[in-house]
């Protein structure tokens, strides 16, 4: 649903007289979802602004979930970056446990972890601070630095026989 949506254009309304324009618009919504990637999961209940001006474009998601985790205060700016656009995302995310190893068995990081996280069950909730940039170009690799804490959390691989219960202190994973 968008609650408000603004359109400005300034500038000359001859064909060749492109020098003075600015185009500008926000998009303000709520109840939103966004599909970003067929390998992994749509981000639902999204309230956002998004803005773009002369090109630039940026947006504030002020909550989102994906799966039962939330998302607050995440930035998204599109940047150029020596030729290449890049997007760039940070802000928080929390939720339980369970969403990560979620993550580990139905996205992409399957591919690369194998069945290594389908037997692992887990219980508890964390809380983390996200930083991504994303080269949007094909075969660019994104930088990813996650923060975060771990409150409480049961991890339990019962083919293996191997629990671990009430883990809690900081967590990190950085692609630098």
């Amino acid at each position: 649903n968008a609650s408000e949506v603004g359109f400005i254009y300034y500038g000359s309304l001859l064909k060749n007289d492109i020098n003075r324009q600015v185009v500008q618009v926000e998009l303000d919504a709520t109840g939103a979802e966004l599909k970003y990637d067929p390998a992994w999961p749509i981000a639902k209940n999204i309230a956002t602004k998004v803005i773009v001006s002369d090109g630039d474009t940026r947006g504030y998601v002020k909550s989102a979930t994906i799966y039962n985790s939330v998302l607050d205060n995440i930035n998204v700016e599109v940047i150029p970056k020596d030729g290449i656009i890049a997007l760039d995302v940070s802000g928080d995310i929390d939720g339980p446990a369970a969403d990560i190893l979620k993550l580990f068995k139905e996205t992409s990081l399957k591919d690369i972890l194998g069945a290594g996280a389908d037997t692992w069950q887990s219980s508890g909730n964390y809380s983390a601070n996200i930083n991504l940039a994303m080269p949007l170009v094909s075969g660019a690799a994104p930088i990813i630095n996650i923060t975060g804490e771990l409150h409480d959390v049961d991890l339990e691989k019962s083919d293996a026989n191997l629990q671990f219960t009430k883990l809690r202190g900081d967590i990190a994973y950085t692609t630098q």
